[in-house]
């Protein structure tokens, strides 16, 4: 399953300290100007502990206030209100200034959004280059997700020369610090001898292991594994069972499997318009398979 909003904040939130008991305790400190006790007031209202109601308003006037004296995480935290527009207009420019002033106290996460923002060019000019430094920086600290980043730069010449075994060996970090992307991209790569020697058992732990986190792609890939007994004894039942789990739950290559099920009558009885129904939820997503599919079924 892709990543939405709601689930990058909830993983923020770890970012923050364990609230306290109830906000008075922050309150008298922070309006006395102590940076740690707006940090803290702010982390509050940021997650809705300490005894106060989520109010993004009042997270991104205190966090303003401690990124003003200084505070790295706060300012990382400003940043993030900026990006996603939580209490504030969203301003991704001023996100990367907040990023920034962050970044510069080394702090990994902070790192990692500017690497964001090269890369796609949210705020700033698109760099590639710069993009891989910053990822650089904060996959070295540890980030999991910037680990994934830096490995897919590597494995696509994207801001750096292109690099298999460097891909691997990021991947490779990122996946055994359970990252689900990490992991199904490290499969891929077992899979298909991308920067190693193919290992097709290895590749079906890897996508199980991302499957497990609920990572379609992986779950879709593990279903192909099932049906043509790559790493695995061949097993219908299995595969049929992850195609339709991971086209319910939105994935296009799922999709388009389980319409070729239905078309061919391979895992499923033949079925032309349950076919076309699935080829239809694919080509929705710009599946190429599957919009070629409905034009040879006479849909389109």
């Amino acid at each position: 399953m892709k990543k939405n909003r709601a689930s990058i904040l909830t993983a923020l939130m770890l970012c923050l300290p364990a609230a306290a008991d109830d906000d008075a305790r922050c309150l008298p400190t922070a309006e006395k100007g102590d940076a740690e006790a707006q940090f803290q007031l702010a982390g509050c209202y940021f997650d809705g502990k300490g005894g106060v109601e989520r109010n993004a308003a009042e997270a991104f006037k205190w966090f303003q206030k401690a990124a003003e004296r200084k505070h790295p995480k706060a300012a990382f935290f400003l940043g993030i209100c900026y990006f996603h527009g939580l209490g504030v207009q969203r301003d991704p420019a001023h996100a990367v200034v907040w990023f920034h002033q962050s970044a510069r106290s080394g702090d990994m996460a902070a790192l990692y959004y500017l690497g964001i923002c090269y890369e796609r060019g949210i705020g700033v000019e698109q760099d590639f280059t710069n993009a891989v430094e910053y990822y650089g920086d904060s996959a070295e600290s540890g980030h999991p997700s910037a680990q994934c980043k830096l490995a897919y730069c590597y494995s696509c010449g994207a801001g750096v020369e292109m690099d298999s075994k460097l891909a691997l060996l990021w991947y490779r970090r990122a996946a055994e610090q359970g990252h689900a992307e990490a992991q199904f991209n490290l499969g891929l790569c077992y899979e298909h001898g991308l920067g190693i020697k193919a290992e097709p058992r290895r590749a079906v732990e890897w996508y199980e292991k991302a499957a497990e986190q609920g990572d379609t792609r992986a779950l879709c890939n593990l279903g192909l594994c099932y049906y043509r007994g790559v790493g695995v004894k061949t097993d219908s039942r299995k595969a049929l069972a992850c195609f339709q789990l991971a086209a319910e739950y939105g994935d296009a290559g799922a999709q388009y499997n389980l319409g070729f099920c239905y078309e061919h009558g391979a895992l499923l009885p033949k079925d032309l318009n349950r076919a076309r129904e699935w080829y239809r939820k694919a080509a929705q997503q710009g599946h190429s398979g599957a919009i070629n599919k409905l034009r040879i079924l006479g849909e389109q």
